[in-house]
Parts: C-alpha cells; sequence; structure tokens
C-alpha cells in the first residue's frame, strides 16, 4: 500500500517540480516531510483534497485516485490522458506472470484479463514482487525490457490511437510508441481489459 503523501511526492518528482509549502490543507502541517510535495500538486491542479480543507495525507491511496493524479500529471505535461497507458503485473491460478498495459485513468477488469490471459483468475503481483519479477520498481515499470518476456495484453483501445505513452522504465520519464510497434516490441496481444464506466 501507498499512502496518498507518497504518492503525491512520486508524482511531483516525476513532473520535475520543486516542492514548496503554502498551506493549502489544514491536515498537512509545515515541518511534515511531504507538506511541499502535496502543496506544489495543489497549485498545480494535480490534487484537490477530501474536502473540508483536508487532504489525509496518511490515507491509503486508491487506485482511482492515483490514476486520476496521473491523468492531471499527464495532461500537465501536454498529454492526452487517454493515450496515457500504465503497465500492471498480474498472476493467474497457473502461477504464470502476465503483463497488462491500459489507460492510465482506467481500472484492469480481472476477469477480463483473466480471459485473456486463458487463465481461471489473476489478481495482482504483490508490490514487494516487482522488482524481482520485471527488473522495475513500483512507478516505473515498463512492459519493454522486463527481465524476463512474460505474456503481455495490451488494451483494446490503443489501436486506435496514432500513438500511446508507457513508462520508460524510470518513474517520471516515458517513451511514445505506435501501438502496434509496441505489441511487435513486447509480443503483446490486444484485448478488451478495462472495467466499463
Amino acid at each position: 500500500t501507498m499512502t496518498r503523501a507518497q504518492f503525491a511526492k512520486i508524482v511531483v518528482c516525476g513532473l520535475g517540480l520543486a516542492p514548496e509549502y503554502r498551506g493549502t490543507f489544514t491536515d498537512v502541517a509545515e515541518t511534515a516531510w511531504y507538506a511541499g510535495y502535496i502543496d506544489t500538486a495543489a497549485a498545480y491542479g494535480i490534487v484537490n483534497g477530501v474536502g473540508h480543507g483536508k487532504f489525509e495525507p496518511e490515507g491509503v491511496i486508491t487506485r482511482q485516485e492515483a490514476a486520476t493524479m496521473l491523468a492531471r500529471a499527464a495532461k500537465l505535461c501536454g498529454f492526452d490522458p487517454k493515450c496515457v497507458f500504465k503497465t500492471l503485473v498480474a498472476r493467474g491460478t497457473s502461477k504464470n506472470v502476465y503483463v497488462f498495459v491500459i489507460p492510465v485513468s482506467s481500472e484492469l477488469d480481472l476477469k477480463k484479463a483473466a480471459k485473456a490471459a486463458g487463465e481461471k483468475s489473476v489478481e495482482m503481483v504483490k508490490v514487494s514482487e516487482i522488482n524481482a519479477l520485471t527488473g522495475y520498481i513500483r512507478g516505473g515499470c515498463s512492459p519493454v525490457g522486463m527481465k524476463k518476456r512474460y505474456p503481455t495484453f495490451i488494451n483494446e483501445s490503443a489501436k486506435a490511437k496514432n500513438t500511446v505513452y508507457v513508462s520508460a522504465g524510470k518513474i517520471g520519464s516515458q517513451v511514445e510508441l505506435e501501438p502496434l510497434a509496441l505489441a511487435e516490441i513486447c509480443g503483446a496481444q490486444f484485448s478488451e481489459l478495462v472495467k466499463d464506466k
């Protein structure tokens, strides 16, 4: 798990922004390690807080909150958030590992992912396993250049894009590729993978 403060720091650092305390939220003390990161994220419109002038920095960030922050960061960089994709690693009931590449603002549908992989079910791997399996760290996991080539699936929506952005293997770094080129590099298949909105 990751806190809202930790994720704000990752996004602010990834964008190369200088953290600066502004006193935006009543529950973020100026002396807290995360104060400048949260206030900078708020100043750039990446975070809004939880209401009533609070941010809940120690609260666990949800997938939806993380996706929203990443989509806002992508827009800030001039990227179309619908063209920015994240890389997720999961394990099937067979214990085989799979890679799923989906839009950053979407949530992986585990049933659709299992169907694409030909598994009874899949579940996300533990954060502590990501480096050992892929060679990357959480937040910087790329479908390109993993330690081992795992079966990879890209969400069908990518095919309609001229280019998509995926992690370049380091937090805050992206690489732009044509979807078919990405699929060829990764040996990936296209499939419907995300939850319907």
